[in-house]
């Protein structure tokens, strides 16, 4: 028994690596060649300027994972008992 509970808090731990790294490849990863079409072809600064946008395109995927990770945590909880 006490086997399962360690999996099932490894599993929800492991989406929340995945969950953070998905959110932090969404903003590194993309924003940096984003920022670098868009300069090309409306300008660096306005490139610049959408930068905060990407940035908070991020926080929602990240803001998704947190209902996700929430949501698993309680079915986790609820097996338990």
């Amino acid at each position: 028994m006490a086997e399962s509970r360690f999996l099932g808090k490894v599993s929800v731990v492991a989406r929340l690596a995945i969950a953070s790294a998905v959110g932090g490849a969404l903003v590194a990863g993309i924003a940096l060649p984003a920022v670098g079409a868009l300069s090309d072809s409306i300008g660096l600064r306005a490139a610049l300027l959408s930068l905060p946008m990407i940035g908070l395109l991020g926080g929602v995927v990240l803001l998704f994972a947190l209902f996700t990770v929430k949501a698993d945590m309680h079915r986790l909880r609820s097996a338990q008992a």
